[in-house]
């Protein structure tokens, strides 16, 4: 089922001509070594079935209960695909604010401690996980992965830490028209065509209005820390954050406050500094960097343009 998924996202984009034929490359980089890993992990799963049990906790030779334990965890992460951690490639990059790595470079210290000063828990190739935030229109608590459906686009959350201060607040909004501009504009980015999804908040066969026209491949989504009341307008922030549609009207569902502060600890990120995070169409974390350095905004363009396909009329 993940050869197949990982297969079809990439095909579906690269024969819609929204993604560079290159991409097609990744999946036997990264899908080869997930089967291998998986060959190794059932080997030793089925020996561990098939030999006696360990008479006591110095019987090396018998299989003892923590080992099943253990084997049971690390089947839990390749069904979940929690575990999987692909290398780095185009579609992942394993680099931040220090610097670039092409192929399966291991990174150094000082681009590995830069990362972390991002977002520690956030690693190119994992999935990213999700955690509850508030809407900031109207405090309904959301799972964030309910904002990142399976339907082709690409994700930028921006973790834009206490938007209340004029100073980060004017920082978000910096990068919200530099997104605009340098990401998210028809010449640098396609748009794709979008079915009628389904509402998560309405129900069994409810589905979202359509779009009048037709969204970039790119969506965008911010999570602050400030407190939820300290923010009296959205749209004291980027039309990035609360795009128009002439049919539907202002977007207020692509900000959210965070409670507490508790996702921004849980992705690992400063909020006096925050970070952007970039995910791919499979959810998994594809590029990170920081918010405050501009040569990591040019690094998340870079690492779209050499993925996107914008249409021939918009170039």
């Amino acid at each position: 089922m993940g050869d197949t998924y990982n297969l079809g996202w990439k095909l579906g984009l690269v024969c819609k001509k929204l993604l560079q034929p290159h991409v097609l490359d990744t999946y036997e980089l990264e899908r080869r070594q997930i089967a291998r890993q998986l060959i190794a992990f059932d080997q030793k799963f089925s020996k561990l079935f098939s030999g006696r049990p360990a008479k006591d906790a110095s019987d090396e030779a018998g299989s003892s209960m923590s080992e099943f334990q253990q084997a049971f965890r690390e089947a839990q992460l390749f069904i979940t695909g929690v575990g999987i951690h692909y290398q780095p490639s185009i579609l992942t990059s394993d680099t931040d604010l220090k610097g670039g790595l092409k192929g399966t470079e291991t990174p150094s210290q000082s681009q590995v401690t830069s990362l972390a000063e991002s977002a520690a828990h956030c690693q190119p190739g994992r999935r990213f996980a999700s955690q509850i935030v508030l809407s900031q229109a109207d405090a309904w608590p959301w799972e964030l992965q309910l904002h990142l459906p399976s339907n082709g686009r690409f994700r930028v959350v921006v973790f834009g830490g206490d938007i209340s201060q004029a100073t980060q607040l004017a920082t978000v909004n910096k990068l919200g028209g530099w997104l605009q501009a340098n990401v998210l504009s028809p010449a640098k980015s396609p748009r794709i065509s979008l079915a009628p999804g389904p509402d998560p908040r309405g129900g069994s066969g409810s589905s979202q209005w359509m779009t009048d026209e037709d969204p970039s491949i790119v969506d965008v989504l911010l999570v602050h820390s400030a407190p939820r009341d300290k923010i009296e307008l959205l749209q004291d922030l980027h039309e990035v954050f609360h795009p128009f549609d002439k049919k539907l009207g202002w977007d207020y569902g692509k900000v959210f406050a965070d409670d507490h502060g508790k996702a921004h600890k849980h992705y690992g990120v400063d909020p006096d500094r925050g970070a952007v995070v970039a995910v791919r169409p499979d959810g998994y974390i594809g590029l990170v960097t920081g918010l405050q350095a501009e040569d990591g905004w040019t690094r998340l363009q870079a690492w779209f343009g050499g993925l996107l396909r914008p249409s021939p009329s918009s170039s």
